[in-house]
């Protein structure tokens, strides 16, 4: 009898994202009341979401609750219905208690994808288009998460490590030394500046969206100034029919997002968060976005 090969990025993703670390002890761990809380949180933001046009699955969909990463204190908020995934969440607890919403999303493609994860493995040639593995040893795959654009999947293999972009499964020209600096990045983002920003309560006071556009269309971020983060009026400029690019230079410059700002949600106690298209719509909060990417018009 033919024994049945087992997929390797099955395998690999029960591992990862069952194996225990400080974000999983972050989340499973906790008190219950604690759990509890977190659990709230996410359905309050849930249901404001659920409200707007286009999230209407976010009401009745439920939430899968994992570990983000190693060191993150985080959780990946995966939201699925009948009919497949509807969204996610990330939310890092907070110095000072309570939980931030350090990003979201709408689509099928969530963050760290498995899907998109196995078409990474396989542009690497890890397994085949079934993915199964393709050598003899396995390897070892775990998620990073340093900021909004610096979300990875760390891939170890006999030959070196590899990091594919979270969002979108494409390979990134980054290391372990690479992504050690970005750790004080991240610290700034979710200690400095999330904790007076994004912890967004009750409903979307103000929003704004545009169809989704190639922002390689023209190269504004060539030939213009970027915009000033303090004057920009993203939602009157997105109301008004712009084509905003949102565009970071990353990992010492080797690796440049351009991406088509496509919405707007400013919740009722000011936190901002900027849509872009990235393999569905993916919501980053502007706080964080600020200090690391340029916007054009």
């Amino acid at each position: 009898m033919q024994r049945k090969m087992i997929s390797l990025l099955a395998c690999l993703l029960a591992a990862a994202l069952a194996a225990p670390g400080p974000a999983a002890t972050a989340g499973s761990e906790h008190k219950p009341s604690e759990r509890a809380l977190l659990e709230r949180q996410i359905g309050v933001w849930a249901k404001a979401l659920g409200a707007r046009p286009g999230f209407e699955r976010f009401a009745a969909a439920k939430p899968k609750i994992g570990p983000l990463g190693p060191g993150t204190h985080g959780w990946l908020v995966v939201f699925e219905d009948q009919n497949g995934t509807v969204g996610y969440m990330v939310v890092h607890a907070v110095r000072d208690g309570g939980f931030a919403l350090t990003e979201y999303g709408l689509g099928e493609a969530p963050l760290y994808s498995a899907d998109l994860l196995r078409q990474g493995l396989a542009r690497l040639g890890l397994v085949d288009d079934e993915g199964n593995n393709v050598s003899a040893a396995s390897p070892a795959i775990e998620r990073r998460y340093a900021h909004p654009l610096g979300a990875a999947w760390r891939v170890e293999t006999e030959d070196g490590i590899f990091y594919l972009d979270a969002k979108t499964g494409e390979e990134l020209p980054a290391d372990d030394r690479f992504w050690s600096e970005a750790e004080p990045e991240a610290a700034a983002c979710l200690e400095e500046r999330l904790p007076g920003g994004a912890r967004p309560s009750g409903k979307i006071v103000r929003e704004a969206e545009v169809e989704p556009f190639d922002p390689y269309g023209r190269f504004p971020w060539i030939t213009r100034r970027p915009l000033a983060w303090t004057d920009a009026d993203l939602a009157a400029l997105l109301g008004g029919g712009s084509e905003l690019r949102l565009v970071a230079e990353r990992f010492g410059g080797a690796f440049l997002y351009v991406l088509p700002v496509v919405a707007w949600h400013e919740w009722e106690d000011g936190t901002a968060y900027i849509g872009v298209d990235q393999e569905g719509l993916r919501f980053m909060p502007a706080a964080c976005l600020e200090p690391v990417a340029r916007l054009y018009d």
